[in-house]
């Protein structure tokens, strides 16, 4: 399957000079964004945001505020952030949100002069984050998936990325009120980068919720189903389905019970929305909560 020019051409991309002058342009709002589907998100590509990642993790002070989190766009969040106020006002609060969907890439490519460089899954992302953060000391805490789950891909991220330091685990099936203990947990580990793998909008609360008693990490990520990647329990689809944007369609076809009703109600919304309200571009960001 060949896509047109249009859509396979990379477009530029925003240069910094180096990651300081990334964790600069993020400290004073100032990376490059654009607004698609409704939602902005910021135009960086899968190496500049890992070196983000990175300088956020080494410049900014701890304790003193609460870490920001990222998120991720893809077509089920532009779909709930316009139907459900609740979900909409949690990615209000995000630090930041990658382009985790080839249709969100296309309209850009199609509806706007400075669109997104590539797209941003975090089945990718997890993997440029760690080659650099074993390489620079860092660490990371899984929170999220079954007790299985998490154990396992904890021990294959151990043997992919041996020197890098996975400070602790704990599943995702919490009750709310234990909810303080295990961001208490987390916090007297002090990790760098905490993946909140837990599934939308549940990840988000938990970072809103908790940020306050995770002054000591130093940011979080929220990761949808990456556990179950890294366990080795859903495989990736093949290379040429994810550049054509047709990676939900593999993911259906093996999971679809569990899929067929999710896509149902967000692929077509999505899509229009994607064509209606994709375009908008700034190199300001608007104001959230991650710096204080």
């Amino acid at each position: 399957m060949r896509l047109p020019s249009s859509l396979r051409a990379r477009p530029p991309v925003v240069a910094f000079s180096d990651a300081e002058a990334l964790y600069e342009a993020f400290a004073a709002c100032r990376l490059p964004r654009l607004t698609v589907g409704g939602l902005p998100g910021e135009r960086l590509t899968r190496r500049q945001w890992a070196e983000l990642f990175v300088a956020i993790c080494r410049c900014r002070p701890r304790g003193e505020a609460p870490p920001p989190f990222f998120s991720s766009i893809n077509g089920q969040t532009i779909s709930r952030y316009h139907r459900e106020a609740a979900v909409r006002a949690l990615f209000r609060r995000c630090g930041g949100l990658a382009v985790d969907g080839m249709s969100a890439v296309f309209a850009s490519r199609l509806l706007s002069r400075a669109p997104f460089p590539e797209r941003v899954a975090t089945t990718d992302l997890f993997h440029d984050v760690a080659r650099h953060a074993q390489d620079e000391g860092l660490s990371f805490f899984l929170l999220g998936g079954t007790v299985e789950t998490c154990a396992a891909a904890a021990r294959n991220v151990a043997a992919l990325y041996p020197r890098l330091t996975i400070v602790g685990t704990h599943h995702g099936f919490f009750a709310e009120d234990e909810e303080e203990a295990v961001a208490q947990r987390i916090d007297a580990l002090a990790p760098d980068i905490v993946w909140v793998s837990m599934g939308v909008p549940r990840e988000q609360l938990f970072c809103v919720r908790n940020r306050d008693r995770l002054r000591r990490v130093g940011l979080l990520k929220t990761s949808g189903g990456l556990f179950d990647f890294l366990a080795g329990r859903h495989s990736r689809a093949p290379v040429w389905m994810q550049a054509c944007g047709l990676e939900w369609l593999y993911r259906l076809a093996l999971e679809p019970r569990r899929l067929l009703r999710r896509y149902a109600l967000t692929n077509l919304h999505s899509a229009l929305l994607l064509m209606t309200r994709t375009g908008r571009q700034t190199g300001v960001q608007a104001p959230t909560l991650r710096h204080r």
